[in-house]
Parts: structure tokens; C-alpha cells; sequence
């Protein structure tokens, strides 16, 4: 039996062995699980083929965020995308909810020019830890536009 008394209220708990160990248990599995569940969502932020976009891009079925620099965006974009730049996504909630908001509950599909696709698998995860279901598209604008996908360019009318 473990037992241990308040100093300054005078309580006294006292506790099994048993009862002990499984307190120090749970509470280990517990931080365990969560950093599982993190873990678990940085390595759930995948890749989107071009082929599997393009078949979603034609039905509708996703939302493309281009994550470049403004200058990038208007020199050419996947037609339809909105401009959210990787810094307004990582510096807070905002870009999250604009996002979140013009999803509607499609898959969100960030894209750069990066060769290794870093900044859009970055901007993927800060969506996907926020709650939102999000993907990077593997090969980005580049391959976009060099298999013949609909561009747009310029400053975007709203």
C-alpha cells in the first residue's frame, strides 16, 4: 500500500500497488495516444497523383489552393484556385477558416512549384491537423500546366 498525506489540508490517500501502476499506466498510454494521433496526421498528409486530381478536378470534387507568392499565382494557376500563401496558413487561424469556409466539404488540394512539393505538403498539414481533409498535389504546377490542364492568369476578378 502506497500512502501519502497532505501537508497543508492533512488528507491522507491511500492507495493499492496495483492501483498504482495501472494510474501510471493510463496516464502514459494517454500522452502516448496523443502523440500517435499527431504523428498519425503528419504521415496521413499524402501525395495526390495528377491522374487521381484531374479526375476530381473534373467533377467538381476538390478545392485547389495555390500556396506560392502572389507574383506566382498570377503567372499562371489552376484555373478556379484560390490564393492562400503558405505563410497566411501557417500564421494563424484565418486562412485555416477562409479555406475551410470555400471547401464545402471537398477535398482541399494544395500545390506549388516546388520539385519535392515541400511547401504544399506543408500547407496540407497545417489544414489536416486543423480538421480539414487535404492533400498535396504531387508534381504542382508545373505538371499541371505541362499536361495541358486549364490555366488561368492574371489578378483574379471577384
Amino acid at each position: 500500500m502506497l500512502r501519502q498525506k497532505h501537508q497543508k489540508h492533512g488528507w491522507v490517500v491511500t492507495m493499492g500497488l496495483a492501483a498504482a501502476v495501472g494510474l501510471i499506466g493510463w496516464a502514459v498510454a494517454s500522452h502516448l495516444k496523443a502523440e500517435v494521433g499527431e504523428v498519425r496526421q503528419e504521415r496521413d498528409v499524402q501525395g495526390l497523383p495528377m491522374l487521381e486530381f484531374q479526375r476530381l478536378f473534373d467533377k467538381g470534387d476538390v478545392l485547389a489552393v495555390d500556396v506560392r507568392n502572389r507574383a506566382s499565382y498570377e503567372t499562371g494557376r489552376i484555373a478556379g484556385a484560390i490564393h492562400v500563401p503558405l505563410d497566411d496558413l501557417e500564421a494563424g487561424p484565418l486562412g485555416v477558416a477562409d479555406v475551410k469556409r470555400l471547401a464545402r466539404g471537398r477535398l482541399v488540394v494544395t500545390y506549388c512549384s516546388c520539385p519535392s512539393e515541400a511547401s504544399s505538403l506543408r500547407a496540407a498539414r497545417v489544414l489536416v491537423v486543423s480538421g480539414v481533409p487535404a492533400k498535396a498535389l504531387i508534381g504542382g504546377y508545373p505538371k499541371w500546366a505541362a499536361a495541358g490542364g486549364r490555366v488561368e492568369r492574371g489578378t483574379p476578378v471577384r
